[in-house]
């Protein structure tokens, strides 16, 4: 074994630290490296809220008018939004990273757009419970690839996405519907009885009319 070479349990190399004095330094410098060298991205938790935005993602978070709210998918931009809802499906589902490019809309709404590589990754929090997951927005400010041929797997599970998001819509439709017939049953329910409540209200005063005439009519015999 040689000497100068310390060693740590049952023989093995202990780990070599470089540069010990300017650890903390270059551990900074080494995580903004990473940070402009990786695409924009997002944390969000396991309800699809956002936790944490890095430097350039402000390019996808498009605020929604209204009452503020932190989930992804209402302050998405608009045109990837679908494409942002079927990759968090297909994590979901999965538990496992997923991959998926496209081509994002031009402004007069035709496909015709830069291309971008959006990937949603599983991120277990310290706890090994909490779930994250951590979504990287990946569009080159100068695009004009063409994009890759979709294998069967990518189509089958694209298609099984846009099945559940239709589903999903129909059952918020139906569930709509349901709710607003009933409120029109309650409503007509609601205003039988306050005609009902009147009609008891009005023999009422017609009983205690008849009965303050009965009283006025009747004139007791005294006795002699």
């Amino acid at each position: 074994m040689d000497i100068g070479t310390p060693s740590g349990p049952r023989g093995e190399p202990a780990p070599r630290s470089f540069g010990t004095p300017h650890a903390k330094p270059l551990e900074a410098l080494h995580d903004r490296a990473l940070a402009a060298a990786s695409p924009p991205s997002v944390l969000i938790n396991a309800d699809y809220d956002i936790e944490r935005v890095s430097p350039g993602a402000s390019r996808f978070i498009v605020f929604g008018e209204g009452v503020p709210t932190r989930n992804l998918l209402n302050n998405v931009a608009p045109d990837i939004r679908l494409e942002v809802s079927a990759a968090l499906y297909r994590a979901s589902a999965s538990q496992q990273r997923v991959k998926t490019v496209f081509r994002r809309s031009d402004e007069d709404g035709t496909a015709a757009g830069p291309v971008m590589t959006l990937t949603v990754s599983p991120a277990k929090a310290a706890d090994g419970e909490s779930m994250y997951w951590l979504v990287l927005f990946d569009q080159p400010l100068q695009s004009g690839a063409a994009l890759p041929e979709a294998s069967g797997s990518d189509i089958t599970a694209y298609g099984s996405a846009m099945q559940r998001l239709e589903d999903e819509n129909r059952s918020l439709k139906s569930h709509l519907q349901d709710t607003l017939d009933h409120s029109a049953i309650s409503n007509e329910e609601l205003k039988a009885s306050n005609e009902e409540l009147q009609a008891i209200n009005e023999e009422l005063r017609s009983a205690k009319e008849e009965l303050e005439t009965s009283k006025e009519n009747y004139s007791p015999r005294t006795r002699s």
